[in-house]
């Protein structure tokens, strides 16, 4: 038994009804209690002190001593002397919890499958008139994060054909009363709940026949939708994005991704949160491939870029990508 001991730096204290709950994680051990005495022994040894000779008023030094070895067994104490942990605290505890996402077996989600439409001005998007002719390993092989645009303007044929190659609707399940219940899209999504919206900051003169500013992509219907925004947030968009690059010019195109969350937690209970990100990875795959394809480069951003009166609880932003022709 080690003689010094010290608070594992990602444990983790929350209540749940009128007990404390305990966890250290990764190892996702649990303790639960009634006595709010155990976040004194918690304090106690936030820094490195004896395994013993710890008094707790209202306690018994046998009590005491019960819960430091309880505590010992599940590694929410552990020797001072121990190897730090390359974990922090919040990504030890997102990753022990989305690991047992459990699909609910009840109704279907309440949310619908297709948002809304904006409301702002719509531009039509036109479909591609052939396939991609990149066989999938040569673009596998090619692709590249580029973070150098020229000042050549995208051809809206071109951007419209990533739009429909990476991100539109494939496919539409109507239930009964006549209400789309489920889509497909071109990449996969937990549940096939396809919570993602892709709204599209256009910088000037960054796509032809296209104004500055933000849109939202249909993807049922493959169009823009004009958003509002200002001239002062879209500079803020696209100046983040630069800076997240490190790119001497602001990009043509940024494509920042959300999602109505509440359609993915509905159908999962736990984990909801890590089916979004990896569904955010899948399409990031899928928007490199086809950009590479197309002759379009792209960048995957590392953070995160809020848009304008954005609703944080219900469609909170989970990734961004950078598009323009490469310099």
């Amino acid at each position: 038994m080690p003689d010094s001991l010290q608070l594992h730096p990602n444990t983790v204290v929350r209540w749940a009804g009128q007990r404390l709950v305990i966890s250290c994680q990764p190892t996702g051990d649990v303790f639960a209690v009634d006595d709010p005495g155990i976040c004194e022994i918690l304090h106690a040894f936030a820094a490195p002190r004896p395994r013993t000779g710890l008094q707790i008023e209202g306690m018994s030094p046998d009590e005491v001593a019960d819960l430091v070895d309880e505590l010992c067994g599940l590694q929410i104490l552990r020797p001072a002397n121990a190897p730090a942990s390359p974990w922090e605290p919040h990504d030890a505890l997102f990753h022990a919890t989305s690991r047992n996402a459990m699909r609910k077996l009840s109704s279907a989600p309440a949310t619908a499958a297709v948002m809304p439409p904006v409301g702002g001005f719509v531009i039509a998007l036109p479909q591609p008139e052939a396939s991609l002719s990149m066989p999938l390993g040569d673009a596998l092989t090619l692709r590249r994060c580029i973070r150098d645009f020229g000042a050549v303007p995208i051809a809206l044929p071109r951007l419209a054909a990533l739009f429909y190659y990476a991100m539109r609707n494939t496919r539409e399940i109507i239930d009964p009363g006549g209400r789309v219940s489920q889509v497909q899209r071109p990449y996969p999504s937990g549940g096939a709940a396809h919570s993602l919206e892709v709204y599209a900051a256009i910088n000037v003169a960054a796509v032809e026949a296209v104004s500055s500013g933000l849109y939202h992509y249909c993807p049922q219907r493959h169009v823009l939708e004009q958003t509002s925004c200002t001239a002062k947030d879209l500079q803020a968009i696209l100046q983040r994005a630069q800076a997240a690059m490190g790119s001497p010019s602001l990009p043509p195109v940024v494509l920042v991704v959300t999602s109505r969350f509440a359609r993915v937690a509905e159908g999962y209970s736990g984990g909801a949160y890590a089916l979004v990100a990896k569904e955010v990875g899948c399409l990031m795959q899928t928007i490199q491939l086809t950009s590479t394809a197309l002759g379009l480069g792209s960048c995957p951003l590392g953070v995160g870029l809020p848009l304008p009166s954005a609703d944080l609880e219900h469609e909170p932003t989970v990734g961004e990508i950078t598009l323009g022709l490469p310099s």
